[in-house]
C-alpha cells in the first residue's frame, strides 16, 4: 500500500520518492508495478530475469496484470549488474528487491558502482512488522556480511524452510523428494530470503557507509508509519569522504524519524486513534522542531562540513 490519506489529503510516497530521479536509469524486476517516474527527465531500462509469459507462468495470480517487458534479461542474484559498465547511469530503482537476492550487501556495492557520481539509488523494502514476514526472526547484520564475504549467489535450505514453517505455515516434508520439489517450487516464485525492519535497513545501508566506503548520502526516506508494509530509502552517491557521508547520513536519519514519527501521529489522529497524551499543540511543537532542523540540514548542502559540524554541536 502506497497511498495515504489524511482527511481529504492523499500522498503517493513512491512518487514523492521519485521526484530526485532524472536522466538514464534502471528499475530492477518491476514485474506488474514499475514506479512511476516523470518521463520528461528519465529515461528507464527495465531489467528481469524472466520474460512476461514466463512470469504468468509462474504467478498465475499475475495472469491478468500488464506485466512490464524488460529491456536486459539476467539474474542479478547471479550476475549482480555485470552487463552494465562502471560510471554509467543516473539512477537505479531497486524496489522490493533486495530481500529477495541471497547478497543483499553485494547488490548495494553493484548498485553503488554502476552509478555515476551524485546518481541516485531509489531503494524500497518490506518492513516485516506489516506483512507476511512477521512470524519470521529478522536478518542479523552478520549474516548479511558473512553473505557478502562469501559472494553468495545461492538460497540455502535454512532460508527456505524458514519460508514455509513461518510464511506457508507447512511443515518441510520428511521425504528428501518431496522437500526437493517444494523448494524447488518456492524457489521459482522467488521467496523472500532475508527479512527486516526499516530499522535493519539503516543500519545495513551505515555499514555499507563505514566499512565498503559505499559513499550514499541519504536524501529522503519514507517509514512505514502503520499504514503500509514499504520504507523507502532515497541516496545519492558523492565524492565525500566516508566519515562526512556518515555524519550526514545520521543527522538527516534523525531528522526524517521525527518527521516521519509526527506524521504518523497524525495519521493516527484521523484514523481515531491519537493517543490520549498528545494534542494538536504538542503536534504543532513537533513540527516546528522538525521545520528547524531540515533547516539546519540544509545549511549543509550551502556551507562547508565544518559549519555542519558546528552546527550539530
Amino acid at each position: 500500500m502506497k497511498l495515504i490519506s489524511i482527511g481529504k489529503a492523499t500522498f503517493d510516497e513512491r512518487r514523492l520518492a521519485a521526484r530526485f530521479l532524472h536522466g538514464l536509469g534502471i528499475e530492477i524486476g518491476p514485474l506488474h508495478v514499475p514506479i512511476e517516474v516523470d518521463k520528461r527527465c528519465c529515461r528507464v531500462k527495465y531489467i528481469d530475469r524472466l520474460t512476461p509469459v514466463e512470469v504468468k507462468n509462474r504467478f498465475p495470480e499475475l495472469k491478468d496484470e500488464n506485466i512490464v517487458s524488460p529491456d536486459i534479461i539476467f539474474d542479478v542474484a547471479l550476475d549482480g549488474l555485470s552487463p552494465i559498465a562502471d560510471n554509467s547511469l543516473d539512477f537505479v530503482i531497486a524496489s522490493h528487491l533486495h530481500e529477495h537476492v541471497p547478497n543483499p550487501l553485494g547488490l548495494i556495492k553493484e548498485c553503488y558502482r554502476v552509478l555515476r557520481n551524485n546518481g541516485v539509488l531509489y531503494l524500497a523494502a518490506p518492513d516485516k512488522n506489516y506483512t507476511f514476514d512477521r512470524d519470521r526472526h529478522r536478518t542479523p547484520l552478520a549474516h548479511l556480511i558473512s553473505d557478502l564475504e562469501k559472494n553468495t549467489t545461492t538460497v540455502d535450505e535454512a532460508h527456505l524452510a524458514d519460508w514455509v514453517t513461518n510464511v506457508n505455515k507447512k511443515k518441510v516434508p520428511d521425504d528428501p523428494l518431496e522437500k526437493d520439489r517444494l523448494f524447488k517450487r518456492e524457489l521459482d516464485r522467488s521467496i523472500h530470503v532475508h527479512v527486516w525492519t526499516w530499522e535493519d535497513v539503516a543500519e545495513f545501508l551505515r555499514y555499507m557507509i563505514i566499512h565498503h566506503r559505499i559513499t550514499l548520502e541519504l536524501c529522503e526516506a519514507y517509514l512505514p508509519k502503520g499504514v503500509k508494509d514499504e520504507a523507502i530509502f532515497v541516496l545519492r552517491k558523492v565524492n565525500q569522504p566516508p566519515d562526512d557521508v556518515i555524519l550526514h547520513f545520521d543527522s538527516c536519519l534523525e531528522t526524517l524519524i521525527t518527521r516521519e514519527k509526527a506524521m504518523e501521529t497524525v495519521i493516527n489522529l484521523f484514523k481515531g486513534d491519537g493517543s490520549a497524551g498528545q494534542n494538536l499543540s504538542e503536534i504543532r511543537e513537533e513540527l516546528k522542531d522538525i521545520r528547524l532542523r531540515v533547516r539546519e540540514l540544509h545549511r549543509f548542502y550551502t556551507f562547508p562540513v565544518r559549519w555542519f559540524r558546528k552546527i550539530l554541536k
